[in-house]
């Protein structure tokens, strides 16, 4: 009897000390914090992204005309 307490005991003194499973969840939230990060800086930036590649077409397009 006392040695399936002992071992209840020691499973669960050795379940306290695992961190592995935070060490995962810090991890997945982390990269999804990046992953929302990218997204947010990309809808800010893409107008500008667009407009740019607008304005050097035009001027490529100008400048086979002359």
């Amino acid at each position: 009897m006392f040695d399936k307490l002992k071992i209840a005991v020691g499973t669960l003194m050795s379940a306290d000390s695992d961190e592995d499973g935070a060490v995962t969840v810090d991890w997945v939230v982390l990269t999804a914090s990046i992953i929302v990060i990218g997204l947010i800086v990309w809808n800010i930036v893409q107008g500008g992204i667009v407009q740019g590649a607008s304005d050097i077409r035009a001027g490529i397009l100008s400048a086979s005309n002359l």
